[in-house]
């Protein structure tokens, strides 16, 4: 019975580590094809890089989520490691993902490029 816990307590992590790298990678890419950074191919390779780090992230803090709640409450754990993933995800998505001087996280909710709002909000207020 324990190897069967042992065992579920090493797939959740990894499937659930890879799932919100893969999506992260994927929003990152989808925001750099909207807004016209680089190249498809020098993007492809550094999001290739860059999935089995956060891969590696997202699963280390799967674990330690899982293991901080305990086996009894799993369905606690995984709600409270799916809030942080999402809020990790979006952290990143801001961060790499939306190439502006300011970085900060609240910019993953304006819709449009960061160039584009900066140049509409001069257009507004130079009149």
């Amino acid at each position: 019975m324990r190897a069967a816990v042992d065992g579920a307590g090493f797939l959740l992590p990894v499937g659930a580590g890879g799932v919100a790298a893969g999506a992260t990678v994927w929003t990152v890419a989808q925001v750099w094809r909207t807004c016209d950074v680089g190249n498809g191919s020098a993007n492809g390779a550094v999001l290739l890089l860059l999935l089995p780090v956060l891969w590696g992230v997202f699963a280390a803090l799967w674990t330690a989520v899982l293991r901080a709640f305990g086996a009894g409450r799993r369905t606690g754990a995984v709600a409270a490691a799916l809030c942080v993933s999402v809020g990790l995800a979006w952290a990143l998505v801001s961060w790499i993902g939306v190439l502006d001087s300011s970085r900060t996280v609240i910019v993953a909710l304006l819709p449009g490029c960061p160039t584009d709002r900066y140049s509409r909000a001069v257009q507004r207020y130079a009149r």
